[in-house]
């Protein structure tokens, strides 16, 4: 398993693309796992099992969902 914490923030359009391309292509190769930490929203909507961490109303916790 790699965990990226992927600072993508600088990218668009094509590059952004290639980068979303090259990282889902490498799921399920030689059962290769990667995890990608990620606020851009087109990154997470290219994902397809996300693991999402989201503050309550009150911010004294957070709840944890997979989807």
């Amino acid at each position: 398993v790699v965990f990226i914490d992927e600072g993508f923030g600088s990218l668009s359009g094509q590059p952004l693309s290639n980068a979303i391309n090259t990282l889902r292509s490498l799921r399920g190769k030689n059962g290769r796992h990667v995890g990608i930490i990620s606020h851009i929203q087109e990154v997470r909507d290219n994902i397809p099992v996300q693991i999402q961490f989201n503050k309550t109303a009150n911010n004294s916790s957070s709840t944890i969902q997979v989807v």
